[in-house]
């Protein structure tokens, strides 16, 4: 069993089930802004992995891999597959309405 100094963090900690949503369901402005090229990318593909983001971010394949993360937290992708070989691919229902809104 981890030990934690506080016993707030251990109280927070405990209350998160994984299958849960996480408690920010939209994206920050600088989210938004560092995450830019992945979105875009989205916009035209339907399906992203980690070295397609590296490649086009620039960043670290763990930074990468928290960016696709946090997008599918917010419900913009969906993962599948294992994690030597995950695959991002857009979420039908939110990528619809925004391509639908654009036209």
């Amino acid at each position: 069993m981890v030990q934690f100094k506080s016993k707030k963090m251990l109280t927070v900690r405990d209350s998160v089930k994984k299958s849960e949503p996480r408690m920010t369901e939209v994206l920050t402005e600088r989210e938004e802004k560092r995450m830019a090229p992945l979105l875009e990318y989205l916009k035209e593909d339907e399906q992203i992995n980690n070295s397609t983001g590296r490649e086009l971010t620039g960043k670290s394949s763990a930074t990468v891999k928290r960016y696709l993360r946090r997008l599918s937290d917010v419900g913009l992708l969906e993962g599948e597959g294992s994690t030597s070989n995950k695959v991002y691919n857009r979420a039908a229902t939110f990528w619809q309405q925004k391509i639908s809104k654009s036209k």
